[in-house]
């Protein structure tokens, strides 16, 4: 059985903000040109932000924090 999750629609606004999507699984999503990005599932009361951080002098990686959509860093 596939559980894969596939882009079902996405709008391109890169020359100005980003790439929004929505997924298969209705999850929907942002890929802000400063790396940032932040996902909500369907129905979801919060959301995920992640950015990209450096962990080393080479290397960088998503780091992700859960915010609910009541309660958010007001920078966000």
């Amino acid at each position: 059985m596939d559980h894969s999750v596939y882009v079902t629609k996405f709008i391109d606004y890169s020359s100005k903000y980003g790439l929004g999507y929505q997924l298969s699984d209705n999850s929907t999503g942002v890929f802000f040109n400063d790396a940032t990005k932040i996902v909500i599932e369907e129905r979801g009361s919060a959301f995920y932000y992640y950015e990209r951080m450096a962990v080393s002098n080479t290397e960088k990686q998503d780091v992700m924090s859960q915010h609910s959509l009541d309660n958010f860093p007001r920078e966000l």
